[in-house]
C-alpha cells in the first residue's frame, strides 16, 4: 500500500473519529450506537498501519489482490454496523410498542 494512501486512510479515520466524538459530545448520537463507528474506524486505521498482515489473510483465503481483500474487508465491516443497527431498531419497536400499548391503557383509565 503507498505511502500517501495510508496518510490519506489514517487522515480521514481520524476526521472521522473526531466528528463522532464531537456528535457525542453534542449529545446528538449516544456512546452506545457510536461503537460500531469507532471500532470501524479504528480498524482501518490498524490495517493502514499493517497491511502486511491483511495480504496474509488474503493468502490464506486465496484472494489474488488486494483490492479485493480489502472490499471484502470493507463489506464484512458494513455487514456488522448495518446488523448491530438493525438490532438497535428492533429493541427501539419493541419499546413503542410497549409504549403504545401502556398509553392506550392509561387513556382507558382516564376515560372510564
Amino acid at each position: 500500500m503507498p505511502l500517501k494512501l495510508k496518510i490519506v486512510i489514517i487522515i480521514l479515520s481520524i476526521i472521522f473519529l473526531t466528528y463522532i466524538y464531537y456528535s457525542i459530545k453534542k449529545k446528538n448520537i449516544s456512546v452506545k450506537y457510536s461503537l460500531p463507528w469507532m471500532a470501524a474506524c479504528f480498524l482501518v486505521i490498524i490495517i493502514a498501519l499493517i497491511p502486511d498482515y491483511l495480504i496474509k489473510i488474503a493468502n490464506l483465503f486465496g484472494i489474488e489482490k488486494l483490492s479485493n481483500m480489502m472490499f471484502l474487508f470493507a463489506f464484512i465491516i458494513l455487514f456488522f454496523i448495518v446488523y448491530t443497527l438493525t438490532l438497535i431498531v428492533s429493541k427501539q419497536k419493541q419499546q413503542i410498542i410497549i409504549l403504545t400499548q401502556e398509553l392506550g391503557i392509561l387513556k382507558n383509565k382516564i376515560d372510564n
